[in-house]
């Protein structure tokens, strides 16, 4: 990878760490822990929830900010504030009233995916599948991304590859590095360590706009 794609993607994967380390401190904090985390599709949290496990599934309300660490994260529910994390896989296919500001491995933003703001995201894998909305602008660091959800505001892209098949409302800057898969991140670097990570999406090198893609603003 290019230096300044480097350079992106960690100024990405940056950010998330600081949107962490600020997240506001005003209300008040439960925490929960385990190996495995299931907030059922009735129950209601009505304070800022941390969660640490190995795998977290969140089908219930979270009226507040959602803090989580884990292998494996899965948001079903309703989050009324900012959802905020890392973990190996993350998959939204819930509603979030804020912002999301993740990181991991792979990072999924599912068909029934809903973001009121901001969306920033640095991993390996990243895909908005079509139907998912993001009603902000999008900052994503990743070494591969397939984008085939709706962005109401901005898209800002670093890393490897990507390609872009949904819509975008505003401008979409991106810089990318369109050399030979040999030569960038690879699944397999991290299959190791990660013996149970979910496949990345595969695009092809450079950025690809699709036939049906939809860009509001400048390129």
């Amino acid at each position: 990878m290019i230096k300044r794609n480097k350079r992106l993607l960690a100024l990405a994967g940056l950010a998330c760490a600081a949107a962490l380390a600020l997240a506001p401190a005003a209300h008040a904090l439960d925490f929960k822990g385990g190996d495995e985390i299931v907030i059922g599709p009735t129950e209601v949290y009505d304070d800022d929830l941390v969660l640490t496990a190995n795998t977290v599934t969140v089908n219930g309300t979270i009226n507040g900010d959602l803090i989580v660490f884990a292998r494996d994260v899965r948001i079903n529910g309703l989050v009324t504030g900012d959802l905020m994390g890392a973990a190996q896989s993350v998959v939204v296919n819930g509603e979030v009233r804020d912002d999301v500001r993740i990181s991991g491995a792979v990072l999924t933003f599912g068909t029934q995916a809903r973001v009121t703001d901001d969306v920033m995201a640095a991993g390996g894998s990243i895909e908005t599948q079509a139907g998912s909305q993001v009603g902000g602008d999008m900052l994503l660091g990743a070494s591969r991304a397939l984008l085939a959800g709706a962005v109401a505001g901005d898209l800002y892209l670093g890393g490897e590859r990507a390609s872009i098949l949904g819509s975008v409302a505003g401008n979409v800057t991106a810089d990318l590095d369109s050399a030979v898969e040999s030569d960038g991140l690879q699944p397999g670097m991290f299959q190791s360590s990660m013996p149970t990570m979910p496949p990345w999406v595969n695009v092809p090198a450079g950025l690809v706009i699709g036939q049906n893609a939809k860009i509001g603003g400048k390129l």
